[in-house]
């Protein structure tokens, strides 16, 4: 009955370690235009990276202090940059990257 129980556990333990659970991973910007994140050594494109508004350029709608009443358009330039490094998480079954934001070292 031991011998059952533990190849129970060894089968379990292989359908999740081959399901590819969310991970959190690293990452280095190795090209901005087009975006290329390496991992592991591993070259990635676009195909399989999803970003975040953290780590693209976007417009907002801001107000002034002076003047709460009237919004002006603000770009925010927040692209990535060669040698930056990123936080990710591989996402369920590992064909894609959540790009969440950048590793900040002060």
């Amino acid at each position: 009955m031991e011998r059952l129980v533990e190849a129970v556990k060894i089968a379990a333990l292989d359908v999740m370690h081959n399901s590819k659970p969310v991970e959190v991973c690293f990452g280095t910007v190795t090209n901005a235009e087009p975006l290329e994140i390496t991992i592991d050594d591993i070259p990635y494109d676009k195909d399989f990276l999803v970003l975040t508004r953290n780590v693209t350029k976007f417009t907002t709608k801001m107000n002034t202090v002076d003047d709460e009443t009237t919004a002006t358009t603000r770009y925010i330039y927040n692209n990535l940059k060669v040698g930056e490094k990123v936080i990710l998480l591989r996402l369920q079954g590992g064909q894609k990257y959540l790009v969440l934001d950048r590793v900040v070292n002060e």
